[in-house]
């Protein structure tokens, strides 16, 4: 997948060969997640630094951008609560070590820098239920 153009509310990106024409409110809500992790992470004090696993490419980690979006819509909804106290230990204390530890999301990019979904191993793999499945 190409890099999305952040500057062009109307974005195109390309998926295996398909071009994607993002909408602006698809465009908008990305910039303000992007926007919101970078200065959340430059806020953060309580990660240790010699214990943190980290990606500057996070927007390659798909359960990454699931924690990140969750925790922004959270912030969003605590802040105009004017209860930001429950978001951080609600949701930040809980998502954060899942995030940010050793044996969380970015440890394989840790040592050797960043690896794609293709070189990653982590990720599971899933077959199709049966026709007849029912949950």
């Amino acid at each position: 997948m190409s890099e999305p153009d952040i500057e062009n509310p109307a974005a195109t990106t390309s998926v295996e060969g398909e071009e994607i024409t993002d909408t602006e409110e698809e465009v908008s809500a990305r910039d303000a997640l992007v926007s919101w992790v970078e200065s959340t992470l430059a806020r953060i004090e309580s990660l240790s630094t010699k214990e943190l696993a980290w990606c500057p490419q996070w927007w390659d980690h798909p359960e990454a951008v699931d924690r990140f979006s969750a925790l922004h819509r959270q912030y969003v909804e605590c802040l105009a609560e004017g209860s930001l106290s429950s978001w951080w230990v609600d949701h930040w204390d809980r998502h954060a070590p899942q995030l940010f530890a050793r044996d969380g999301i970015f440890e394989q990019c840790r040592a050797a820098g960043h690896k794609t979904n293709s070189e990653r191993t982590r990720l599971l793999s899933t077959e199709m239920p049966p026709a007849d499945w029912e949950p």
